[in-house]
């Protein structure tokens, strides 16, 4: 596959913000390779209960959108399959910007198995003490128990921002 065919395929997967350079290869020579067109979509973010994804022109830590989760219960949240994007065996490093909503409940940022993994790889937590961006940063080999980057609400009727994810 050609390198501009991968970077129009993962264009078409991650939304606005949300990723930087999923794979963390220069497929595309622009500022945000994987949102090439910053639509106005989540896709492929999935939700799970009552966890809702937006798009969010305010205060992105980059470009013009970042992605917004909230969650009116806990264990909601939502969930980006990473298989597509990335080769089974193969160490990564990934980082992304990440910020509390400011009001309600917390978030807990992880890698893991399935869809609603509550236990895989803590990676941070944002609650109303995180409202200013900070930076996530882990390295990992990628496999069947870290297919999944969730955000997962720990108490209910919180917000959490996403913005610039990168895989390298």
């Amino acid at each position: 596959m050609s390198i501009h065919r991968i970077a129009r395929s993962i264009s078409r997967g991650i939304t606005k913000n949300i990723a930087k350079e999923i794979t963390g290869r220069e497929y595309y020579p622009q500022t945000n390779a994987a949102s090439l067109a910053e639509v106005d979509s989540v896709n492929p973010w999935v939700s799970r209960g009552t966890g809702t994804f937006l798009t969010n022109p305010t205060d992105p830590y980059s470009g013009t959108y970042s992605l917004r989760a909230f969650s009116f219960s806990i264990n909601s949240g939502g969930s980006i399959d990473l298989n597509p994007y990335l080769t089974g065996g193969t160490s990564y490093n990934m980082s992304f910007w990440a910020r509390h909503g400011g009001t309600g409940g917390s978030y807990q940022y992880r890698l893991g198995s399935t869809t609603s993994d509550l236990t895989g790889q803590l990676l941070t937590t944002t609650t109303t003490s995180t409202t200013t961006w900070s930076e996530v940063t882990t390295s990992f080999t990628f496999g069947a128990t870290n297919r999944y980057l969730l955000l997962n609400a720990i108490s209910s009727n919180g917000s959490t921002f996403i913005d610039l994810i990168s895989i390298t």
